[in-house]
């Protein structure tokens, strides 16, 4: 255990070196959060994707965070100074963080965020439109809406809703948002034990080298998840590995465009 402990303190090293290095703040980020920006399977990579991506003309936004299991989404925010405030039906022990039903109205003015982030929620949920409609009135004119989904998963037992491509699609444009970009995932294959692999070479490179390896490795994920995760082709190859993160990454805005799904359905079976 004295050398494991050792690793692990050399590996915290490394990351908040990372953190601190990348314009962020580790000091605004209690330490178990801070290895989610150097793990992968849904964690550095994505991260990596949300900032460099879909909010890489964001400044100084005020964001509002649906949904914080696991601080991901919430933690990213914080670290890179903005106006974090969240939202969930659990309680949490972050700043500025509301208990709410994300289903019924949300305890906020309207257009008063910059950004709404949703990771992982709409699949929980039996009112989805409402929960979007009401994201389309706390947003600002331009803001940005990011939604995370699983695709054609069914397995967790919480899951009431089940979404691929184009549903998602849907339901934002009936909910008064329109797609802008869309990134699946996995573009890259990760399995839990490649983080064990990551942290080993890491430490191990800095106490050769004094190099942190970290620098290479978290931007690479981010690059071969975004290029792959754009490429049509994969997708018949991702659904094999449904049960390894398979979903995507979406970028919204506020549609200037109204859509009745009612009345599409009502014309399209009435021809």
């Amino acid at each position: 255990m004295g050398l494991y402990n050792k690793l692990k303190e050399v590996d915290n090293k490394l990351i908040k070196m990372f953190v601190d290095d990348i314009n962020m703040s580790s000091q605004s980020i209690p330490i178990r959060y801070l290895s989610v920006f150097c793990r992968v399977a849904g964690a550095s990579e994505l991260s990596y994707v949300i900032q460099k991506i879909f909010l890489n003309d964001v400044t100084d936004p005020k964001v509002l965070v649906v949904g914080l299991h696991g601080g991901r989404d919430y933690w990213m925010s914080v670290s890179r100074g903005w106006d974090v405030h969240g939202m969930d039906i659990n309680e949490y022990d972050f700043p500025n963080t509301t208990v709410a039903n994300a289903e019924e109205r949300w305890p906020y003015d309207d257009k008063c965020f910059d950004v709404i982030i949703m990771g992982e929620v709409l699949e929980h949920l039996f009112f989805d439109k409402e929960a979007l409609q009401e994201a389309g009135r706390v947003i600002k004119p331009g803001g940005k809406l990011i939604v995370t989904v699983p695709f054609l998963d069914s397995n967790d037992e919480f899951h009431v809703r089940m979404h691929d491509q184009k549903t998602i699609v849907h339901l934002l444009k009936f909910s008064g948002f329109s797609v802008v970009d869309m990134v699946e995932r996995p573009g890259i294959y990760f399995k839990p034990m490649l983080n064990y692999v990551n942290s080993f070479l890491s430490v191990l490179v800095f106490l050769v080298f004094r190099v942190n390896l970290y620098y290479r490795l978290v931007p690479l994920y981010g690059k071969i998840e975004y290029y792959f995760g754009k490429k049509k082709i994969l997708r018949g190859f991702s659904k094999m590995f449904a049960g390894v993160n398979y979903g995507g990454n979406i970028l919204a805005v506020k549609s200037n465009i109204s859509s009745d799904y009612i009345k599409e359905n009502k014309h399209k079976f009435k021809e």
